[in-house]
């Protein structure tokens, strides 16, 4: 592939995020007016946090970006090793997010990217392999300033969820392998995304591919957890989420199988893959809405990421999100 095709590639990929911000926007906005009740309730913000009130989870913003937001909840969990597990989620809303770990696991303390550009402003900062790593230490820093936390706490288990554009700072981190190593479980929510080999070739470029394909593999013997939604939307383009799916599929030599299921309203399933800690889950609709409805319910798949236990049947399950966007 000419480096003219390959740049016009990326061009027409980037061109998604044009219209997926406007939906993230939205969805991210709606999150955050839903749950400002819960934000001035529970949750004491600001940017140099002292030692909390134990009766409310703490948040704050990360130095490295005002889009960079950190909470801590009432009780985080020690494991025996002395580590704090850590959720981190690329483009979301920075109360709603933190709302739907806690619902599934309430001792992990949380992360959470809200930037609102198109897959560049994921990519460019997390190109440096050592913005995430002053992000976890700040975030442990302030911990370990608290009396129930050993002053030696590390990190523990690591994950990472991204929506829409958040793909491209996970396809940025799966470069370098200590992060490869360290992360413990991914959640694309309708999230990969990638240029055409050409215009005949309508494969995804596979040096796009190839960091998500590593990991998934790993996930199929155990090592890791992975997990990735899309739905059927299909640009044409640029690779879609499900040409994406597809691709990781082929890789695997595995094979998804018709599976219909109404995991929320408006929210059902046409195809499901699994194999040891790897999952697949296609939804039947293709368009915007179905995208915000994907990042709307994330909450469905945190018991999976997290090898917790599942939501109780009468749980809430979009909670953390907010309504789904109405339009593409």
């Amino acid at each position: 592939m000419t480096p003219r095709k390959t740049r016009r590639a990326i061009a027409l990929v980037a061109s998604h995020f044009v219209v997926a911000h406007l939906i993230t926007a939205q969805a991210v906005a709606r999150a955050q007016a839903s749950n400002n009740s819960v934000a001035s309730g529970s949750i004491a913000a600001s940017r140099a946090p002292a030692e909390t009130d134990r009766a409310s989870p703490q948040q704050f913003i990360l130095s490295s970006a005002d889009t960079h937001h950190a909470a801590i909840p009432v009780t985080p969990r020690v494991n025996r090793d002395g580590t704090l597990d850590v959720h981190v989620h690329l483009k979301g809303s920075a109360t709603a997010v933190p709302a739907g770990v806690w619902a599934v696991d309430p001792g992990t303390l949380v992360i959470t990217v809200t930037e609102g550009g198109f897959s560049q402003a994921y990519a460019k900062p997390f190109s440096d392999p050592e913005l995430l790593t002053r992000m976890l230490d700040e975030l442990l820093n302030v911990a370990r300033q608290r009396s129930d936390i050993p002053d030696n706490a590390t990190v523990g288990r690591l994950t990472i969820a991204s929506f829409s554009a958040g793909y491209a700072a996970v396809r940025e981190l799966l470069k370098h392998d200590r992060w490869h190593d360290q992360i413990d479980g991914l959640l694309f929510l309708d999230s990969i995304y990638a240029g055409y080999v050409s215009d005949s070739d309508r494969r995804p470029l596979p040096e796009q591919m190839q960091g998500f394909i590593r990991f998934a593999r790993q996930a199929t013997t155990g090592q890791k957890r992975m997990i990735v939604i899309h739905n059927r939307l299909m640009p044409g383009s640029y690779a879609s989420t499900s040409e994406t799916a597809d691709a990781i599929l082929n890789a695997l030599a595995l094979s998804a199988e018709p599976h219909q299921e109404t995991l929320a309203d408006q929210l059902i399933t046409y195809r499901r893959a699994e194999r040891s800690g790897f999952q697949l889950i296609g939804t039947q609709g293709d368009d915007g809405a179905e995208h915000g409805r994907i990042l709307a319910h994330a909450r469905l798949w945190l018991p999976t990421l997290f090898n917790a236990p599942p939501l109780a049947p009468d749980a809430d399950p979009s909670a953390d999100s907010g309504p789904a966007p109405t339009h593409k």
